[in-house]
């Protein structure tokens, strides 16, 4: 559990950069390169289709599981995970949430 007294507020005033090193503006980002590229590759702008079309050779002409779970996984969506959250303890568990709370929220606190 965090230390209250740990916790600051935003250090950053607005219009600062948390990471001033960082990716200088109008660089293209790794998604976008790759659409491009993609794009080169089919100009009717199907993209996708050279990526279908690789995944199911993966899949049936070379026998590759993953790119089998992939496309089950594309068509019928993932399969769903169930999360065990019982807590097993001998006394009663106290949640304090005023730990998140907004401290500028004028009329109610946001958690």
């Amino acid at each position: 559990m965090p230390n209250p007294e740990n916790i600051k507020g935003h250090e950053f005033k607005p219009g600062q950069s948390g990471n001033p090193a960082g990716r200088k503006k109008g660089t293209k980002s790794l998604k976008t390169i790759l659409k491009e590229l993609l794009a080169a590759q089919d100009p009717g702008g199907e993209w996708s289709n050279p990526i279908a079309k690789k995944l199911l050779q993966k899949a049936f002409n070379e026998g590759d599981f993953r790119s089998l779970v992939e496309i089950v996984n594309r068509i019928e969506g993932m399969p769903k995970q169930e999360i065990d959250q019982t807590i097993r303890t001998p006394e009663p568990v106290e949640i304090n949430f005023s730990l998140f709370e907004r401290k500028d929220a004028k009329d109610k606190p946001t958690v």
